[in-house]
Formats: C-alpha cells, structure tokens, sequence
C-alpha cells in the first residue's frame, strides 16, 4: 500500500526522526505507519483529503517539536487506529506486542535463547 506518496511521506517521516532523536528504530516507525496506512486507507476528513494525514502530521509534531523517541513517534502514528477504525485497541496491542516479539527473537537469535522453546501466547 506503502507507494508514491507515502513512500516519500514515510521517508521524509524516518529523516526528520533520524535528524532530532537520538535513536530510531526504523521498523518500529515502518510498522506503525504502515498499520494506520491500511487502517485509515477508506478514511476521509471532512475536508476530503485522506484521514491518515492526520495521524502522519502528529507524528511529525511529535518527532520534531517534542522529540521523545521512536516509540512516542509510532503511538502518534497509531494514536486514532483504535477510535476511528474498524481495528480495537486489543488488536493494536497484539500487533505491536507480535512486533517486539519477533524483534526481541530477531536481537537473540545467535545466542541461546534462540535455542530454547519459545512459544508465542497468541
């Protein structure tokens, strides 16, 4: 879904991440835009444009005038999933939780952690 438009949105989105914040995971970023992406995808404003501009411009609020962290950028990207779509905060939070799961195993999978029998709870 992520093209034209919101490939250069999503890129001008990790500069000014990578520019004011002292460290940014990029997939975190990537994840989160691209679940409100396709979350407010039939979404409108009242003025007609596309509502996902909405949630995108908190986020670069958030990453430039309040720089927190990369997570503080993801939330604004995800801020009105749960209220304004179809989607529940429940499925939001797995999604995540999913996220940092297959991270945290990506970050451990040389050592013997990877080893064990991780079972994920979903």
């Amino acid at each position: 879904m992520r093209d034209g438009i919101y490939k250069k949105k999503l890129d001008d989105l990790l500069a000014v991440c990578h520019k004011n914040l002292r460290t940014v995971n990029d997939e975190l970023i990537r994840h989160a835009f691209d679940f409100s992406l396709t979350a407010h995808k039939q979404d409108l404003r009242a003025s007609g444009e596309p509502y996902f501009n909405h949630p995108y411009e908190v986020a670069l609020i958030v990453a430039k005038e309040i720089p927190l962290d990369d997570i503080s950028v993801a939330a604004a990207l995800l801020h009105d999933v749960a209220e304004d779509t179809d989607y529940e905060v429940i499925c939001v939070s797995n999604r995540i939780i999913l996220y940092c799961c297959a991270v945290t195993t990506a970050i451990y999978d040389k050592t013997s952690i990877a080893k064990t029998n991780f079972r994920s709870p979903f």
